[in-house]
């Protein structure tokens, strides 16, 4: 499930939530 939590996280990466998932 790595492929789809890479485009949940591109989604949240526009709002804070970026903050919580380091950035690879």
């Amino acid at each position: 499930s790595g492929a789809q939590l890479q485009v949940v996280h591109r989604d949240w990466k526009r709002e804070s939530v970026a903050d919580t998932f380091p950035t690879q």
